[in-house]
């Protein structure tokens, strides 16, 4: 699981004073089901949460490297693009601009995730869901 206090404070987010407030979802449980059943569906099996980040960083960045395999470094900038895309939803990151590569970049907006990790779960899955909904 990625912690996203950690995360945050690695990516400028350190000493921001806003905080991400969770929306009410109705049937949270319920459209999370959904999207499981949706990427078991697509992809024969269910991705654990870190797998679900990489697919979305896959779907964002919009194109494969040359090669077949993406490098232990580029598969963690891909998680990065999807949290960063994700978090976007509620506000944290915006998107700033792409590079000469074609690579989203994102920047802090100073409002922060929650610190729980719990809390940082369920934050992503809501995202998450708002995102296969789309």
């Amino acid at each position: 699981m990625i912690n996203l206090s950690n995360y945050g404070a690695a990516h400028g987010l350190a000493g921001v004073n806003y905080k991400v407030t969770f929306v009410d979802m109705q049937d949270f449980e319920q459209r999370w089901i959904q999207v499981e059943s949706f990427l078991v569906e697509r992809f024969g099996k269910k991705p654990d949460l870190e797998g679900t980040l990489y697919l979305i960083g896959i779907n964002e960045l919009g194109a494969f490297p040359e090669t077949k395999n993406f490098t232990k470094e580029q598969k963690q900038d891909l998680m990065h693009i999807a949290v960063c895309k994700l978090l976007s939803q509620v506000g944290i990151f915006v998107l700033d601009k792409y590079d000469e590569e074609g690579w989203p970049h994102y920047i802090p907006t100073g409002i922060e995730a929650p610190e729980a990790m719990k809390d940082q779960e369920q934050l992503l899955k809501e995202c998450i869901i708002r995102y296969f909904e789309q």
